[in-house]
């Protein structure tokens, strides 16, 4: 094989591999970028999962805080009655409020 031949394939192929290493290039930086981003996104959320757990924690703490409240005041009552003579139910609505029996 004459090298003018050979020279003459690579100077033609020479744009196409330059092009498909740019194009390489380019969707490597696009994957890399889209894994950072998911990373990223993960810890944001771990972070509000955090967060909304220690809110829903104290919530629950201070709910749970007014019922013992509640019950100690009904129990100082007499007989689980919240001084009307009435007999309670629990907290059906789960506002922390007991409700007369009906």
């Amino acid at each position: 094989m004459d090298l003018g031949v050979l020279g003459e394939v690579v100077r033609g192929l020479l744009p196409t591999i330059g092009v498909s290493l740019l194009f390489g290039i380019a969707i490597l930086a696009i994957v890399r970028a889209d894994a950072g981003e998911r990373a990223d996104r993960a810890r944001i959320e771990a972070e509000e999962d955090a967060a909304a757990a220690a809110r829903d924690s104290a919530a629950a703490r201070d709910s749970a805080a007014a019922r013992d409240s509640a019950a100690a005041r009904d129990s100082a009552a007499g007989d689980g009655a919240a001084g009307d003579g009435a007999p309670r139910v629990g907290d059906d609505r789960g506002d922390g409020q007991d409700r007369p029996a009906v």
